[in-house]
Formats: C-alpha cells, sequence, structure tokens
C-alpha cells in the first residue's frame, strides 16, 4: 500500500459573498489559484491562473457575481 503526501493549504480569502461561501487558495506553481464557491448543497471547484493575490480575488468574486446575477434572472 502506498501514502500520498498532502500539503496543507493556507487560505487566502474565505468569504460569504451574494449568498455564497467562497474559499481562495494558492495551488503549487507561480500563477496557479484554487477556489470554490458553495451555494447550498452546490460546490463549483475552480482552478485559474493570475498574477497576484488581488486579481484572484478579483477572478473569484466576479464569478461568484456572474453566478448570483443569473441565479436571480437579470
Amino acid at each position: 500500500m502506498t501514502s500520498t503526501g498532502v500539503r496543507q493549504v493556507q487560505i487566502a480569502l474565505a468569504t460569504e459573498v451574494y449568498g455564497m461561501e467562497l474559499r481562495l487558495w494558492k495551488e503549487m506553481g507561480e500563477r496557479k489559484w484554487g477556489a470554490t464557491l458553495r451555494d447550498g448543497s452546490a460546490v463549483i471547484e475552480s482552478n485559474f491562473e493570475e498574477d497576484d493575490l488581488t486579481l484572484a480575488k478579483l477572478h473569484i468574486l466576479g464569478e461568484a457575481r456572474s453566478r448570483a446575477v443569473s441565479q436571480s434572472g437579470n
């Protein structure tokens, strides 16, 4: 039986916005970020590339806003 190493993840952003829980963290790699959006029972996982933490926050907040707008029908 082999074991797989699991690295510790440091959360860069954890907040609730538009009724969704957002979590953002830095992945291994220069520009790689990971995130989850939790909307009730639905969990959306996202991986993307951005230059820094500020742009990564804007990216995931934009995704949350788009999802909220599409759900409201506007």
